[in-house]
């Protein structure tokens, strides 16, 4: 015979009994599960807490965080465009800053929206991060990416830092194989994010795949000059 404890005293009855022999409270062993209201008088089920945002990418609110009820994200609203709320992705147990590349063009605007029952999370404008830092971080959008860093940054800092080799020291042909290897992988990087996004929505992610066939031939190429440096030491 299975036992339980009784929902109302917490003394241990049969769950087969239909009423607690030491309280009396009918079908002890039964679970109750916590209801609360909707903003429509509805009787919802109450779960855990979730981050959330609007959905509207194109909202000044898009950006903001607020901690809701599991069971809301249907109900509840935005307080300026009233778009329904949406789950935010997590990481490593932490909230990600909703953004999809839009989003990075779109200066943070100040929201009129408080409220006791959520927590908000506003990112500061001053501390948005520099090119360099998304493209590390694979982030960047992929034209930029491609044509700024890899590129027209790529010939530069190559043509620069051989020229320094050749005139003053080959020790110089180290800094070139570091900058061409983190431009190879920061690109990959933009290129496996843009293939994603694309994925998601459904849509062809043909230049980020040939985006990554770029960097295959750039990395093999990068190798070849390696080996050409060491055979000249």
């Amino acid at each position: 015979m299975a036992m339980s404890n009784c929902r109302e005293c917490g003394k241990s009855v049969s769950t087969l009994a239909k009423t607690c022999p030491k309280c009396g409270v009918p079908k002890p062993t039964k679970k109750t599960k916590n209801k609360r209201k909707s903003k429509n008088g509805k009787s919802i089920l109450a779960t855990a807490k979730v981050w959330a945002h609007c959905r509207n990418y194109k909202c000044r609110d898009y950006t903001q965080l607020y901690q809701i009820y599991k069971d809301y994200l249907k109900i509840e609203t935005c307080n300026v465009c009233k778009s329904v709320f949406m789950e935010t992705k997590m990481k490593n147990g932490k909230p990600i800053m909703p953004t999809d590349g839009i989003y990075d063009r779109i200066k943070d605007k100040p929201s009129n929206y408080s409220s006791g029952s959520k927590t908000s999370i506003s990112k500061n404008s001053s501390s948005e991060k520099d090119i360099i830092d998304k493209f590390n971080e694979g982030t960047l959008d992929l034209p930029t990416a491609f044509w700024v860093i890899g590129i027209f940054g790529s010939f530069i800092a190559s043509l620069l830092l051989t020229l320094i080799a050749e005139k003053f020291s080959k020790i110089f042909y180290i800094p070139f194989v570091g900058v061409n290897a983190f431009i190879i992988l920061g690109l990959w990087g933009c290129a496996e994010n843009y293939n994603k996004k694309k994925l998601e929505k459904k849509e062809s992610a043909v230049w980020g795949y040939l985006t990554q066939v770029f960097c295959a031939f750039a990395g093999l190429g990068l190798v070849t000059t390696i080996y050409d440096i060491i055979k000249t030491l």
